[in-house]
């Protein structure tokens, strides 16, 4: 469902699905997208799982010759994460602040906004 919305920021699947995993914390991007990619971490360290994702991201797919990863996709995908909202908590943390939820989906709204614009105009510069 989230393909035609991140499409046109170079995202595949597996992007989306990491994506949905940061909406938790953050941090839990690189984690979901090395379960996705099936990068093997013996150590249970997150710098060797750091180092695994980025060496598969680096290797070309056999059967397209691409990375998965594309470079004006990795920008994009830095350039919404930066802007995009940062974790459920912060929603969790501004509805008991303001009382109510309209602070919050319009939080969420305008970051999403924000986020998605900020990334298809980094996509589309770098391609």
């Amino acid at each position: 469902a989230l393909d035609p919305v991140f499409a046109p920021l170079g995202f595949d699947w597996r992007i989306n699905v990491g994506l949905v995993g940061s909406f938790a914390a953050r941090e839990l991007m690189v984690s979901t997208l090395a379960q996705v990619y099936a990068v093997a971490d013996e150590d249970d360290d997150e710098e060797a799982t750091a180092r695994g994702l980025t060496a598969v991201l680096r290797r070309p797919d056999p059967a397209t010759g691409e990375p998965p990863l594309p470079v004006p996709a990795a920008f994009a995908l830095m350039a919404f994460m930066m802007y995009a909202l940062q974790c459920l908590s912060t929603v969790a943390a501004v509805k008991r602040e303001t009382g109510g939820w309209r602070w919050p989906l319009f939080m969420m709204g305008y970051m999403f906004v924000l986020a998605w614009a900020a990334g298809f105009a980094v996509y589309h510069l770098a391609a």
